[in-house]
């Protein structure tokens, strides 16, 4: 996952920055105790939303425990816990999709990014067989809309559209899992495939400076034809393209979402969605950022 789907914490109230925060120690502490310690560092937001969108689907009960953080035993946390497997699923998610990313990175790079991706892979190995047991046809897909992002990529595709399509189909998945009808399913699909696409086309603003300096595959950069010489008018074709797509996104998504049925958790949901998208897309692309690099564990929240 890519981390951009976050909340704006300026615009939460204590009561719901403490909801989320509970959300994600909440994963967190799934995640370590289905796929043991190494699993925590594949903890992401984008996780995280999928855990927060279950738990406001589900009507089953739920609460809220205190206990201490693992990873650092003096900060105490509160720990969501639902009656419902959408806690279960996302953490597999996280661990099946960092596998994949570790892959791809195996492959993408060289030298010591390389070895590091490797050695990832590695450590989350037996994390992996774990998830892939306990939902196969997720990591049908994800092993599949993976395949058909490296061949878009080696084609050098120039439409981001196509290009953003592994992507939205892989959110589609995920969203539609946590449905309890058809008509749900129909709903939460719309709604993930929009933000798989939002995700894709952000990751690709965002890297699209060091890509186009580097030579590597960007889908922007493929479309208006960027180089290390293109001219700053170029590139402020190209940024305004990217932003209005993801505005276009945004309402698509927003769309989808004011359909559903929500149990709980709207306010910190809406914030999510309608303040915290915009304010990723408006601080994109985000200057000397690391490439394809998550903020790390427990420093995000």
């Amino acid at each position: 996952m890519f981390g951009y789907v976050r909340p704006f914490k300026p615009q939460m109230r204590f009561c719901e920055y403490d909801a989320y925060k509970s959300i994600y120690c909440g994963l967190c502490r799934v995640l370590g105790k289905q796929y043991g310690v190494v699993a925590r560092m594949t903890l992401s937001y984008d996780g995280t939303f999928l855990a927060l969108m279950s738990a406001a689907l589900s009507s089953d009960p739920a609460k809220v425990c205190a206990g201490r953080c693992t990873c650092n035993p003096l900060k105490k946390c509160s720990f969501y816990q639902g009656a419902d497997a959408g806690l279960s699923y996302a953490a597999t998610v996280n661990v099946l999709l960092s596998a994949a990313r570790c892959r791809d990175g195996m492959a993408d790079n060289r030298g010591f990014k390389k070895l590091a991706a490797g050695a990832m892979l590695l450590c989350l190995r037996r994390a992996e067989r774990k998830a892939v047991l306990q939902e196969p046809e997720t990591a049908r897909v994800i092993a599949e809309q993976m395949e058909a992002q490296r061949r878009l990529e080696e084609t050098h595709c120039a439409v981001p559209d196509a290009a953003a399509e592994p992507t939205a189909a892989m959110l589609a998945h995920f969203a539609a899992h946590l449905a309890r009808d058809d008509s749900e399913r129909r709903i939460l699909s719309v709604l993930g495939y929009q933000l798989g696409r939002w995700i894709y086309l952000a990751d690709a603003l965002d890297d699209l400076e060091d890509d186009r300096k580097h030579g590597a595959y960007n889908p922007l950069a493929e479309k208006f034809r960027l180089s290390a010489d293109s001219t700053p008018e170029q590139m402020r074709q190209a940024l305004d393209y990217a932003r209005q797509v993801l505005c276009a996104n945004e309402a698509r998504l927003s769309g989808a979402y004011e359909l559903l049925n929500l149990h709980r958790l709207q306010p910190v949901l809406n914030n999510v969605i309608y303040e915290g998208l915009p304010a990723v897309r408006k601080q994109l692309p985000r200057p000397g950022r690391k490439r394809k690099q998550e903020e790390p564990h427990e420093r995000s929240v």
